[in-house]
This record gives C-alpha cells, structure tokens and sequence, in this order.
C-alpha cells in the first residue's frame, strides 16, 4: 500500500558542508569586465601566432649587475618557446597545427630590435637627406653702393636769435639767443634788430665764431635776454648788461627803474631796439655803426646766483705799480665811463696793449672787482689765441 503524499511528512533540506559569498553588485561588474579585458588581451596576443603572421624578435636583455660570464656581452637572447594552435585550429593542408617540439626561429628582419647602448657609444649618424630640413632663407641683396658724393655735414652748431648791437671795426655783433646774451665773430656784421640764422664753433676765450653764412629772417623792436650787471647809475639812468664778450649799455624808459640794482648781480631785461619798423625790413641793407643812445631798458628783474662778472672794452690804462687796469664802461663806448679792476701780482702786464678792446672777468673782493679771467677781444684771431688769454680766459 503507497504511503498518501498528503500525510507524508516532509524533509528538512540539504545543505553544502560550505557557505560561498557572493560578491556585491558592484565587484561582480568589475570582476567581469576585468576577465573582458584579459580575454582580450590573450586574443591579440596569440591571433597572430595562430594564423601564421607573425614573425618572433629577439629581445636584448641588458645583463644583470654582478653576471660573471657575461663581462662582454651587451644582453642574451630569451629563448621563445612555441606556442601550439587550440584545438580545432586548422593552420596547414592537413588541418594539423605545428609541432610542439618545433622552436620559433628569430627573424632576421632588424624591425623591432631593441639594443641598449653602452654609455660610451655615440648614435649613428643619420642620413641628412632622410631628414627634413627646413629651408634657409636666400642672403639678403646687397645694399647699393653708397652715395659718391655725400653732402658733408654741416660744421659748428646753429644760433638762432635777434642783434642787439654790433662792432664793425672788431667785425663783432652781439644776439640774444634763447635769451641768452652771446658774442659772435663775424667777416661782416648784421644790422641790430636782425633776426638771424647763422652756425658757430666756439673760440678759445668762449666767444664764437660764425662757420657758415648766415641769413635773415625777420626784424624785432623788442628782445629779452639774461645777462649780469658790470655796471650800474641809477642817477643817470643807465646800465651795462654783461656776458663773455660783450657788454651792452641800456636806459631806463622810467624814473627809478635801477635804483634796486647793483653790479654782480644776475638779471632777465626787456629791451627795445631803435630800429626800423618791420615793414621797411630789408635784409640787404649794409651794416651801420652803433647806435649813438643806448637801447632802451623796459623792464628788468633779478635771478638768483652771483657768477663772475663779464665785461668787454677799450683798455683805458694799466698801473703796474698800483696793479690796477682801467676799462671802457661798455663795448660799444656810447657811455663814456671807465670801471677799474684789480690785478693779481702775476698778471701779465708787458702782454697787454692800452686802445685795444680786451674781455675780462672778475669777482667782487672788498667792493672792487679783482680780475681772474683776461683775453683780448679786437678780433677772431685774437680771441682764439690762448697764448695771449690770462686765467679762466686761458684753455
């Protein structure tokens, strides 16, 4: 009689002696895609070996540090051992793959080789025409040949500036340029009230000399120029404006106008110049003589600084005994007044000439004026020769 299935009563189930883990998610995935890739990378690895492409290289191995046999062998060859189609491969006429025994031989092919150098070897050269060379640009042309005949260039520097009085028999003119009162030697001389354009070289003394011809450019009634005062009466009037080479007497056009000033001092002075009127400007007219009245002093202010004095004249008088020389107030001789300066024992008295024009430069010792500077003025070549000059003067 069967047992009824109904009353049968049922088995506990059966259980492995062991307990497996299973991974989580997350390592599943990665387990998985790891055995991909190393499927892979067995498959590209063996492909070529299985379908007959591919050719075996020995590989250099550098020898081990401290090798005995081995002192001059650059590397050994690893023996490659054959690798054997899977089953079921079909690589010859017979469907049979090679044998287990046969050993891959090297290719001789050179592609592929990898050799460690020995320190001391240098690579081989390389073929320059294998390489890329980038192309060298063509010599530039040459310059053209130069000029045959080049204008020289211009002698001295240019002097811009307004005449403010000349000397046709010392063949000088004076010119405010840039404000600045300047001596200039010349073979003739312009017409005060001139603007003119001119080049210059200087002279031994500090004066100058004209180097090129000069043109005119304009005519000015007024001027301003810096200079230092050598002389000064404020009861007549009148003052001396002073610079190396020159001194220029002025007049005052008001009453008192001088009455602050004293001579050493350093000024800026506005002028007026009795000249023609601009429009009977004529540039050809010949030179005159100094005017008879001084220039005409508008206006005048002090500057700071005590410079020597500068003053140029006739040579009235020397007194060897006394040490002393009297001068020409101004250079042009219009005032008539004398100014006297002392002289060291060393002066050279025997060199100097009295009715001659000479520049001298001074400083105020004891309210007189002491030469330390002497040079005579009549003209260029005297001017430029310093045989003939006597301290600051001589150079």
């Amino acid at each position: 009689m069967k047992p009824n299935p109904a009353t049968r009563t049922p088995k506990e189930p059966r259980r492995l002696p062991f307990r497996l883990k299973v991974p989580e998610r997350d390592e599943l995935i990665a387990y998985a895609l790891a055995t991909l890739a190393m499927g892979l990378m067995i498959g590209l690895a063996i492909g070529p070996i299985v379908n007959g492409a591919a050719k075996v290289t020995p590989i250099i191995i550098a020898p081990l540090p401290g090798a005995e046999e081995e002192t001059e062998v650059t590397g050994t060859v690893a023996d490659v051992p054959a690798l054997q189609s899977p089953a079921g491969s079909d690589s010859g006429e017979n469907g049979n793959s090679n044998s287990s025994e046969e050993t891959l031989v090297a290719s001789e092919d050179p592609v592929g080789e990898v050799t460690i150098p020995d320190a001391d070897e240098s690579p081989p050269p390389t073929d320059p025409k294998s390489e890329y060379r980038e192309p060298k640009d063509e010599d530039p042309a040459p310059d053209p040949s130069p000029d045959p005949d080049p204008e020289p260039e211009p002698e001295g520097v240019e002097l811009t500036g307004t005449v403010l009085a000349n000397s046709p028999g010392s063949k000088t003119y004076w010119v405010s340029s840039d404000g600045e009162l300047t001596t200039v030697f010349a073979a003739t001389v312009p017409d005060p009230g001139l603007v003119i354009s001119t080049r210059v070289e200087p002279l031994s003394n500090g004066t100058l000399t004209e180097v090129e011809a000069r043109s005119a450019m304009d005519i000015s009634k007024e001027s301003s120029v810096k200079s230092v005062l050598s002389y000064v009466d404020p009861a007549a009037g009148v003052a001396v404006l002073s610079s190396r080479g020159s001194s220029l007497p002025v007049m005052q056009t008001e009453p008192g106008l001088l009455d602050p000033f004293t001579v050493g001092q350093k000024v800026e002075a506005t002028i007026n110049l009795d000249v023609p009127d601009p429009e009977n400007f004529n540039a050809n007219d010949p030179a005159a003589e100094p005017l008879d009245l001084p220039i005409q002093l508008e206006e005048m202010r002090p500057l700071t600084g005590s410079p020597p004095v500068e003053l140029t004249g006739e040579l009235i008088s020397v007194d060897e005994v006394a040490f002393t020389l009297t001068m020409a107030a101004d250079s042009t001789g219009s005032l008539g007044s004398v100014i006297e300066l002392l002289a060291s024992e060393d002066f050279p008295f025997g060199s100097v000439t009295p009715g001659q024009s000479y520049s001298a430069t001074a400083t105020r010792v004891d309210g007189r004026l002491k030469i330390i500077g002497f040079s005579p003025a009549s003209g260029k070549a005297a001017a430029n020769d310093p045989a003939r000059a006597f301290g600051t003067h001589a150079r």
